[in-house]
């Protein structure tokens, strides 16, 4: 009888420590669970708020350099406020009354560097941001001829960052190479209204495309798109498009092109090729005078 019930009571304690294990197993995987769901909830706000500040600064750049150009873009870039964009994001705490932004620009790129004082809390986790950093190249390479036949497939817009200087190339002009670059250089001197957008490799448009440079002070027949290698000045028109004036003018090769005044530059195409306007129209192969 006293072995019967000593059996009785391993059989017990037994079963109690299986309940044991099986509960803590059980509240381990739960509290797991939830520390799961929290790095996650954690991860997709670092996620979300990366998301905005990377919107809410190429947003910034891109009216920038519409407005200052290359040379003025890391002052403009001081002056731009992403803090009222994340005050939508629900999850975050921001410690921060102003945000910090420092742009650089760096060969042919724009360097980002966001500061601002955030932090992401659920349960036991928790993550602050102090800084996010941005790279945006001034850039684009395009494949305009895919069947490599020597002319352009479709018709195209070959836009630089920001839509700065646009390059539009109809259906099958007649082209060297497969792939173009459309860039921005920062201006070299004031004698260039614009920044330089330059088009490479070399290629020979046939007959032409159409270069638009973004430029709002725009005035037909006293503004020139002008090679910068060559200084020769192309007969350029203005038009506004949306909320941005262009300079628009044909050309038939890849170079770097910059926005003039006809002060500056012989634009004899312009009929005002006299003493009275100032400009400095001496013949030339590029520009000859009547």
């Amino acid at each position: 009888m006293k072995k019967r019930g000593q059996l009785t009571a391993f059989v017990l304690v037994g079963f109690v420590i299986l309940i044991a294990i099986v509960l803590l197993t059980v509240l381990y995987m739960s509290l797991a669970r939830v520390s799961v769901s929290n790095k996650q909830f954690v991860n997709d706000k670092i996620e979300e708020v990366n998301a905005y500040v990377k919107d809410c600064l190429e947003n910034g750049l891109v009216k920038g350099l519409r407005l200052v150009g290359t040379d003025g873009i890391e002052e403009y870039m001081k002056s731009i406020n992403c803090l009222g964009v994340l005050g939508s994001v629900s999850g975050i705490e921001i410690y921060s009354t102003d945000d910090d932004i420092n742009a650089s620009l760096n060969n042919d790129k724009i360097d980002a560097k966001y500061f601002a004082d955030i932090s992401i809390n659920k349960g036991s986790t928790t993550s602050s941001l102090n800084r996010l950093d941005f790279s945006y190249n001034l850039y684009q390479e395009f494949n305009v001829d895919k069947d490599k036949d020597g002319k352009a497939d479709t018709d195209l817009s070959l836009g630089s960052f920001a839509g700065v200087g646009v390059l539009t190339m109809p259906r099958d002009i007649g082209i060297e190479q497969g792939k173009i670059v459309v860039g921005i250089k920062p201006r070299e001197n004031e004698n260039m209204l614009s920044d330089i957008i330059y088009i490479n490799p070399e290629n020979d448009f046939n007959p032409f495309a159409a270069l638009n440079i973004v430029y709002s002070n725009c005035i037909d027949g006293n503004t020139a798109i002008i090679n910068r290698q060559t200084l020769e000045s192309f007969q350029t028109s203005c038009l506004q498009l949306n909320e941005n004036v262009y300079a628009i003018s044909e050309i038939k090769e890849s170079s770097e092109y910059f926005v003039g005044s006809c002060s500056n530059f012989r634009c004899c195409w312009n009929g005002n090729c006299n003493a009275n306007t100032g400009e400095s129209c001496i013949p030339s192969i590029y520009n000859p005078c009547p």
